[in-house]
């Protein structure tokens, strides 16, 4: 390996600790692929290491900077010795550490290393297997720790063990993925955010159950059975993050002001999901004024028009399109003056594009036009944001300067409008 320029090791010390805390990626990724392998990882060629083989000077330099060694990242096979050393050259700032282990005794080793410097535990996410998470269960506290993220890799919850995240006041966010809820022993009262998984209605809510401060939740439950399980009251929850129905009979939520939905898989559900999202809506008299819908395939405009007018109140709603002429033919469907009538803002993104030449712009804009025009009742639609994903060869064939002209016309008359094709802004800021 060449030696630097000799201009860049005039640098003051100062300067160039500067500039390898910015140039190095915000997690320093200890090593290799994100699947299981069996392959030694190449810790010496990740950065902060790499930066220790230049040169003497360099090396000085990267040991003396403790914030190069605050995060640390180790999804494939690492000398336990070498997770030590990296921990212990973070000095006493926070810590932010992410292990992915397939191997039992690995994953054991991966902790019990870390382990020694668990008071300064930040931002975690451990996914293992679950024989590993043993070695957590009786330390602490961790008086840093503001997220968790726990997932197993592989093994059985065996309904004793305990894993214990007490004696942490700032934990704030947790992430559970195909993890047994009975085992983490986790302050639940006093999260903001959850992000989880569940198998059965009746486990998922008993965790939630404890969530009595709940703002941010992401929810999916994969079983559909609810078993006369009677809803939950979420009286802090502010946001919902969803895939299909099951859980919106679960819940009532008061406060509710922002709800994602990932739409069913089939379009025959889409009656059940209207349902399901009146009826929480109903019970709950709750403020909803953001709605964000990803389409299935295939939906009838009947069934999208009956969708939206379950949610009146939306003033802002988001749609994702993955589907071949979801755009176009759903789009209409806002025409109606009894849908969504308090709308002032839309946003659509259309992941649906294939190579074809021009994006049938025609649908959506006759329904911004029908939007802006005045009607006792409905309030004007003030923003459109629209995002596109294609595979063409530019956004010159998707999005002609004659669509284009059209949407600068709307423009012109008031109508806020943002349009970005394949990460390149076309309209607006």
């Amino acid at each position: 390996m060449s030696a630097p320029p000799a201009g860049i090791l005039s640098l003051p010390p100062e300067i160039t600790q500067r500039i390898f805390k910015e140039c190095l990626p915000t997690r320093s990724n200890a090593p290799g692929p994100s699947l299981p392998s069996t392959e030694p990882s190449q810790l010496s060629q990740q950065a902060p290491l790499l930066l220790t083989q230049i040169c003497r000077g360099w090396r000085g330099i990267s040991l003396d900077t403790p914030q190069l060694w605050q995060s640390i990242v180790v999804n494939a096979p690492v000398s336990p010795l070498m997770v030590g050393l990296w921990m212990s050259r973070g000095g006493n700032l926070p810590r932010d550490i992410s292990f992915t282990a397939y191997d039992e005794k690995e994953g054991t080793y991966f902790l019990e290393e870390s382990m020694d410097y668990c008071l300064q535990w930040r931002d975690v996410e451990l996914s293992l297997p679950m024989e590993s998470f043993s070695a957590v269960t009786h330390h602490g506290p961790f008086p840093l720790l503001s997220s968790l993220s726990l997932s197993t890799t592989s093994g059985v919850f065996d309904g004793d063990q305990t894993i214990a995240f007490q004696g942490a006041p700032l934990l704030l966010q947790a992430t559970l993925r195909e993890f047994p809820f009975l085992a983490p022993d986790i302050a639940w009262g006093q999260l903001t955010t959850l992000d989880m998984t569940a198998h059965q209605a009746d486990e998922g809510i008993a965790t939630l159950q404890n969530c009595t401060g709940l703002v941010d939740l992401q929810f999916l439950l994969l079983d559909h059975a609810q078993n006369g399980i009677p809803p939950l009251t979420l009286l802090s929850l502010r946001s919902l993050k969803t895939a299909g129905h099951s859980i919106l009979p679960l819940l009532i939520t008061p406060n509710l002001e922002r709800l994602a939905i990932w739409g069913p898989g089939f379009s025959n559900d889409m009656d059940l999901l209207t349902t399901s999202l009146h009826d929480l809506l109903e019970r709950s008299a709750c403020p909803l004024g953001y709605l964000s819908f990803r389409t299935p395939p295939d939906i009838p405009a009947a069934a999208f028009k009956a969708f939206l007018e379950a949610a009146p109140s939306v003033t802002e709603l988001a749609l994702t399109f993955q589907f071949s002429n979801g755009l176009e033919k759903l789009v209409t469907v806002l025409q109606s003056a009894d849908v969504l009538p308090k709308l002032t803002t839309l946003r659509i993104m259309d992941m649906s594009r294939a190579a074809e030449a021009t994006m049938p712009f025609d649908p959506l804009l006759d329904t911004l036009r029908v939007r802006r025009d005045a009607v006792d009742g409905r309030t004007t639609l003030e923003m459109l944001s629209l995002s596109i994903r294609s595979r063409s060869q530019g956004p010159g064939r998707v999005c002609p300067n004659a669509a284009l002209s059209k949407f600068a016309g709307l423009a012109e008359e008031g109508l806020r409008i943002r349009i970005v094709c394949d990460g390149i802004v076309l309209m607006g800021e």
